[in-house]
């Protein structure tokens, strides 16, 4: 009898155990179901008075309340619970049934204690119960943490694209004033300068100004071009750059006529591969703002190489400016592009420049360029 009574709990104990881990049961009756299934593991424990049945059972369910409830709290109490159901059933089981079948009284107290001492399983069930919720309680704040560090680089992530973007368009607004605004500006002036003629009927020089612009639209597609080109281009070995560097100073002399004094060029190919575009753009520019604005003569270009940073000055004995009336300017973007490319590579130019008394560009760049 007592044997299908404690097949049919059992039984029930199961069904109700896998609804609750499968997930069929609401989240508002965890507690009845929690207590439910205490109870149900009680009654069949003292059925059939076999303590270990209740220990294993009680260690189930306290493992299915940390899947279920998935908070640390809520699992100490359950398991908390559980433990003292299973002390009241161990005191049910080995007192109240033992002292029932013994006549003797003073023999019955020393029994119960002899059978407390021989159940230190359940010292080690508590130990294993507590350290399981302190490795669940762990991994529950390492999944905090971890979903903290997630958020963190997703905004991280936005803010690094949002600064990508704005580089971005830094970049292609130098590369659009170094090829298009400039020459368009000066196809303005010419087609102004050549209206003028034409007003006053002097059809051959404007004829002669006309021609002159379909030669600096001409020089100014081309120029796109190799615009373009540049942005493309990439850099597999030393001393391609090096090749480039020195098209680039050629490309100058032949456009301009100026001098140009050129020393420790060579220096160059000790730099790494990451820096090798930007000195490229600020020679570039420094020598395009040379041929739009100076009016020189003579070029001098010097590069030296230290242990940590590499020094690049480029002067002109050209007419010069005055660097803080230019800066505060709109439309001068030039000085502007050189400035922002120095400092994404962690560097500083120096500016020294009068009217009349020609202009020094110096550049201080780190040998070495961090790239988050």
């Amino acid at each position: 009898m007592y044997a299908v009574i404690f097949l049919v709990l059992l039984g029930l104990h199961g069904v109700l155990l896998w609804l609750g881990l499968s997930g069929r049961i609401a989240r508002r009756y965890y507690w009845f179901y929690f207590a439910l299934q205490g109870c149900l593991v009680l009654i069949a424990s003292l059925t059939i008075q076999q303590i270990n049945v209740a220990m294993n059972l009680y260690l189930a369910l306290t493992l299915a309340a940390i899947s279920m409830l998935r908070q640390a709290r809520s699992a100490v109490v359950v398991a908390g619970g559980y433990l003292f159901l299973l002390i009241f059933c161990t005191m049910l089981n080995l007192s109240f049934w033992n002292l029932v079948k013994l006549p003797p009284f003073d023999g019955r107290w020393s029994i119960v204690w002899l059978n407390l001492w021989n159940t230190s399983d359940y010292l080690a069930l508590l130990f294993f119960v507590i350290g399981y919720l302190m490795l669940y309680t762990h991994q529950l704040r390492t999944h905090a943490q971890l979903a903290y560090a997630y958020t963190c680089l997703g905004e991280s992530a936005a803010r690094i694209e949002e600064l990508t973007r704005v580089t971005e368009r830094q970049r292609l607004a130098r590369e659009l004033h170094d090829t298009l605004a400039q020459g368009l500006a000066g196809i303005r002036m010419q087609i102004q300068v050549a209206s003028s003629h034409l007003d006053l009927r002097h059809y051959t020089r404007a004829q002669q100004i006309m021609q002159q612009v379909m030669i600096s639209s001409h020089e100014m597609l081309n120029t796109a071009r190799r615009a373009i080109d540049d942005l493309r281009v990439t850099f597999t070995s030393p001393e391609k750059f090096y090749a480039v560097i020195r098209e680039e100073i050629h490309r100058f002399i032949e456009m301009t006529g100026v001098v140009c004094t050129v020393s420790g060029l060579d220096l160059l190919m000790a730099l790494p591969f990451a820096l090798h575009e930007h000195v490229l753009r600020m020679l570039g520019e420094a020598l395009s703002n040379i041929v739009r604005h100076a009016q020189a003569q003579h070029v001098w270009l010097n590069v030296e190489l230290g242990e940590d940073i590499l020094t690049m000055t480029v002067r002109d004995d050209g007419v010069g400016f005055d660097p803080v009336v230019v800066r505060v300017q709109s439309g001068h973007y030039g000085l502007q592009g050189l400035i922002e490319r120095t400092c994404l590579v962690g560097g500083d130019l120096e500016v020294t420049s009068s009217p009349g008394q020609g202009t020094t560009l110096h550049f201080t760049i780190p040998r070495s360029l961090d790239e988050e």
